[in-house]
């Protein structure tokens, strides 16, 4: 599902899952970069200068750059994929 969100003072969305089937736990539209990111439910130990320790898990990014792309990744995901947001950020 589609919900609009600030970037800083920008417009933009998010996404969120309706149900534990999904594989994202939230997208994240970043309307300075024209990306769309995506937060997965899949945690790694790969390290990371933000990790506190060595032992601290982290969650895969995936990040969709090309308008294109994300109105269809948008349109096989979201029940509102006609959401006002999206006419205004994209």
């Amino acid at each position: 599902m589609i919900h609009s969100s600030k970037w800083g003072d920008k417009e933009s969305f998010r996404m969120i899952p309706l149900n534990n089937d999904s594989n994202f736990l939230e997208a994240i539209y970043n309307p300075e970069e024209e990306v769309l990111v995506i937060l997965s439910k899949t945690k790694t130990t790969i390290p990371s200068i933000k990790k506190k320790n060595e032992n601290d898990e982290i969650f895969y990014e995936y990040y969709i750059e090309e308008k294109e792309d994300i109105i269809s990744f948008i349109n096989n995901i979201c029940i509102n994929k006609d959401h006002d947001i999206l006419k205004k950020v994209l």
